[in-house]
């Protein structure tokens, strides 16, 4: 019998090249989905800590811009130079990378998320990608430029993007089949929800942080004025001057914060409407108070302040805490299954108590 090697072993070479062929496409598509994988994460890491960056922002607005900025609670515009427009950039590549104001006028503003923005003195910046960019869609309820945008507890988003309808921003990277678009400031949540990578912030997310960080400042106004009107715990030299309460006045929260946060006398704050006293001159941080932020975003409408007996006749021997330290709010919805609905914060619960004195 002859045996016919030159077929088998070109057979035997054939079925071996085929099994290198298969094990070596299997490692690459291995290595491939890795990479796949190890790069979304990547993704997904850059986008999570400029959500952070860009909630800090918000939550610490006051600290960035003092009395007469937006508020707290405000967000910037985005960035609409586009992404080629660094690439000769060299002597300074920070320079374009901010926001461009305004913006909101259609609902929504859409371009990229700023590398920075200019703070009270420097800058405050979101990511330090060396090309930029992060996809970036904002609510034009909360944009800060022009300064007209009332933000409040009572403020929701209104950006719908899968389940929720109350985002108040979104932060994306597109799949690498919507590149060639990018260069387009205006873009749709479809690109992102196909392939894309993405991130959001709802009104639910800020409100806690917010809440805490007003309340805080408040504490802190509200017991310097104390402390500066009456003179000590004594509370008997300017306090029996005009700062006390009279018997007849009804205090109300509202007009504890007036009086205390402004050099607008008890009895005046009594017998005047709210909406007449906030057209006095009067002055809040070394601003006029219509153009302080606590104003004109209408917080002091979601303040509660009770106030002690033993404090009324003497108020410099009190001092205001937090009522429920850990939670300075509380909440008067129920959560409901529906994703559209959700537990919101409503007020600031204050108390003007003895000094030392346990508040509930």
């Amino acid at each position: 019998m002859k045996h016919h090697w030159g077929q088998d072993q070109r057979g035997h070479i054939l079925l071996l090249g085929l099994m290198v062929l298969m094990v070596a496409s299997a490692a690459w598509l291995g290595v491939g989905s890795s990479h796949r994988v190890e790069h979304r994460s990547v993704q997904t890491l850059q986008l999570d800590q400029a959500r952070a960056a860009l909630i800090h922002y918000a939550v610490s607005y006051i600290d960035h811009y003092g009395p007469q900025g937006a508020g707290p609670g405000h967000f910037p515009c985005p960035d609409t130079d586009p992404p080629t427009s660094f690439k000769n950039q060299t002597t300074e590549p920070w320079s374009k990378g901010g926001p461009n104001p305004p913006c909101g006028r259609h609902g929504v503003a859409t371009g990229w998320l700023p590398r920075h923005v200019n703070v009270n003195g420097g800058r405050y910046h979101f990511h330090a990608r060396p090309q930029q960019r992060l996809r970036y869609a904002v609510s034009g309820q909360f944009i800060n430029n022009p300064v007209n945008r009332e933000v409040n507890p009572n403020t929701k988003g209104d950006i719908n993007l899968g389940q929720f309808n109350d985002i108040i921003a979104v932060l994306g990277l597109p799949s690498l089949s919507a590149m060639p678009l990018y260069n387009d400031p205006e873009w749709s949540f479809d690109e992102l929800e196909t392939n894309g990578t993405y991130t959001i912030v709802r009104a639910d997310t800020i409100w806690q942080p917010l809440l805490q960080r007003v309340a805080s400042w408040l504490l802190t106004q509200l017991n310097s004025s104390i402390e500066l009107r009456c003179g000590g715990n004594d509370g008997l030299s300017s306090c029996a001057q005009g700062w006390h309460w009279p018997a007849e006045c009804d205090v109300t929260s509202v007009t504890m914060l007036l009086h205390w946060l402004t050099d607008l006398p008890m009895h005046t704050a009594c017998s005047e409407s709210v909406e007449l006293v906030l057209t006095m001159p009067l002055w809040l941080e070394g601003v006029p108070i219509k153009k302080h932020w606590f104003v004109r975003n209408h917080w002091y409408r979601f303040v509660d302040i009770q106030i002690d007996n033993v404090c009324k006749p003497n108020p410099g021997r009190c001092r205001v805490g937090l009522i429920n330290n850990s939670n300075p709010m509380h909440t008067d919805n129920i959560h409901s299954p529906d994703a559209s609905s959700h537990v919101r914060p409503h007020r600031i619960r204050l108390k003007l108590a003895s000094v030392g004195a346990v508040l509930p």
